[in-house]
């Protein structure tokens, strides 16, 4: 059964895919807002952003159950593993 994970290590093992959100980039984000806050921005006057993520797709495994991604998803893919 096709199945897309939340997290790399899924599609790495064998799953087809997963999308999942860039922690190191989000702890960086995060850092910000509170240098901020420590700085005496109210947290109303701080503009919430959408934390990046990745797509992982196992080419293998679409292969293996015999599916086709179409090019415009794989060219949304962060990484492909083959």
């Amino acid at each position: 059964m096709p199945t897309v994970f939340g997290s790399a290590g899924d599609a790495e093992s064998g799953g087809l895919a997963a999308i999942h959100a860039d922690t190191t980039a989000m702890a960086r984000m995060a850092s910000h807002y509170i240098a901020a806050l420590f700085d005496g921005t109210h947290s109303r006057n701080m503009a919430l952003e959408a934390g990046p993520v990745s797509m992982v797709i196992n080419l293998a495994t679409a292969r293996a159950q015999g599916f086709e991604i179409p090019e415009n998803v794989l060219a949304q893919a962060d990484r492909l593993i083959d």
